[in-house]
């Protein structure tokens, strides 16, 4: 095996929208393992290369193990078209979902979404821990060859990695704490411009503690920036403001903001509840034609 299968195996982990905590899953090993191969640091035995192998082969039909010893350029050329005649993994993933009638429109729904979002975002959303506060994050948002878009969200050294997908009028993302295994949830409203400056919707997550808490909560996505041509200086520029304080006072959050986070929590028919609700009339969400 030749000594560039670390950065062979990070790139199609991305093609095909798998997280190293999911592959190791997948294999039965610790995700330590799987850094460490993606690091280059060790190399997978010859029974885990093959399990490797026909993972990607179920998800990049015709993979093969013969793949591997290509050179960087033909190996991404490989993982790139495959995905871009087939749609990626995704198609196959979302069709039992979607049903088939639907899929074509979703997926052309999704392209569109993102080239429309490409970029990176700053998250605003009510803080559950310190009632009154807020919670700020990053997000690097870029297109994957399947037509998806690859999501990054950022906070301190906590990363959370998923992809996005559009149905109708709102987009999907569901993402994986590479920390904890913690899974995160969000539905924004999308109204179809040719580029999205602000985006708003609820995101469902667990709370981080013991308790086993769910937390559901209006968030507010800006862009912050574009995406310059070259991911390494992206990726760089988003490690960079993950760094600042998450913590957001209440005055340091514009008026029409708070008002827009905190109203949309409103009583449920026969006082049964708190119902929590992000009406597409109400959304704040603009772009550009």
């Amino acid at each position: 095996m030749k000594a560039d299968f670390g950065d062979k195996l990070t790139l199609v982990l991305k093609v095909v929208l798998l997280s190293r905590t999911r592959l190791a899953a997948l294999l039965g090993v610790d995700k330590s393992v799987v850094s460490r191969w993606s690091s280059g640091a060790n190399a997978p035995s010859s029974e885990n290369l093959a399990q490797v192998t026909r993972l990607i082969a179920d998800r990049i039909p015709g993979f093969t193990a013969l793949d591997w010893d290509l050179d960087d350029a033909a190996f991404a050329r490989r993982i790139s078209g495959a995905a871009e005649s087939d749609g990626g993994t995704a198609h196959g993933d979302l069709a039992p979902w979607l049903g088939t009638p639907a899929l074509a429109t979703a997926f052309a729904e999704s392209a569109a979404m993102a080239r429309a979002c490409a970029g990176i975002w700053r998250t605003i959303r009510p803080f559950p821990a310190m009632p009154g506060h807020y919670i700020r994050e990053y997000v690097l948002m870029e297109p994957t060859p399947g037509g998806l878009l690859r999501s990054r969200m950022g906070l301190l050294d906590v990363r959370v990695e998923g992809f996005s997908y559009c149905v109708g009028n709102q987009a999907f993302s569901c993402g994986v704490n590479q920390t904890n295994g913690d899974a995160v949830y969000t539905i924004f409203h999308w109204r179809g411009s040719a580029r999205a400056d602000l985006i708003d919707g609820i995101t469902l997550s667990p709370g981080g503690d013991n308790g086993g808490h769910i937390y559901a909560a209006p968030c507010i996505m800006e862009r912050v920036a574009d995406l310059s041509g070259d991911p390494h200086a992206d990726a760089a520029r988003f490690e960079a403001l993950t760094g600042d304080d998450p913590l957001v006072a209440p005055d340091d959050v514009p008026p029409a903001i708070r008002a827009h986070l905190s109203r949309t929590f409103a009583p449920a028919p026969g006082d049964a509840g708190t119902l929590l609700t992000m009406p597409f009339a109400a959304s704040i969400a603009r772009g550009q034609l």
